[in-house]
């Protein structure tokens, strides 16, 4: 999808193809404990209840509740759906942003999602606001001139319309108090962030 964030140097050119052929190791090392929480979910199903989000179950004490709604689902079928989506997006953030950027927009865009979870939504679990962290720096980057560089020219319009479509359905979805606005919201924030330093 990218051949290079940085127009100055052969050390970043080869750093960033170095990047694009390595195996995802942060994309997968937040795949697999979703994933295995949710067969030990399928398996004994009153772990949701354990670690979904619960204001009450929270204010007691329970302070795990905080981050353990990430990496349970409620449904339990959505894994089916936000599994895949979280190693496209994972995938592609590594590539031209690195594994520490995979990290920090599924925890971060993760952690405020949970945040908007016990305001607006304060019963559920899911990991859809971590995968919805990954998609806003994603969608910072389609903006970028970085990607006008590295598109084909003929994707560039259509890429960035997706990316502006993607942020005006996300501030409907904060108008309608929906947990996975503000998540991509923060999402972009950190990839123009990162999208300003790589080219800086």
């Amino acid at each position: 999808m990218t051949r290079t964030l940085t127009s100055g140097g052969t050390g970043s050119a080869r750093a960033d193809r170095r990047r694009r052929r390595r195996f995802p190791v942060a994309t997968v090392a937040l795949v697999v404990p979703v994933t295995g929480t949710w067969v030990a979910q399928l398996a004994h199903p009153a772990l949701l209840e354990v670690l979904r989000r619960d204001p009450s179950a929270l204010a007691a004490g329970q302070w795990w509740r905080v981050v353990t709604p990430l990496v349970v689902q409620d449904p339990p079928w959505q894994w089916a759906v936000l599994a895949p989506a979280t190693l496209v997006l994972g995938t592609l953030v590594e590539r031209f942003a690195g594994s520490r950027a995979v990290v920090a927009g599924f925890l971060c865009a993760g952690l405020v999602g949970e945040a908007a979870g016990y305001a607006w939504s304060p019963y559920g679990a899911g990991s859809s606001v971590g995968a919805a962290g990954l998609l806003g720096i994603l969608v910072a980057w389609s903006l970028s001139a970085a990607a006008r560089r590295a598109l084909p020219p003929v994707l560039v319009p259509r890429v960035r319309f997706f990316a502006v479509a993607t942020l005006a359905a996300a501030a409907v979805s904060v108008a309608l108090r929906d947990v996975h606005g503000l998540p991509l919201f923060t999402g972009a924030l950190l990839g123009v962030a990162l999208t300003r330093r790589r080219t800086g």
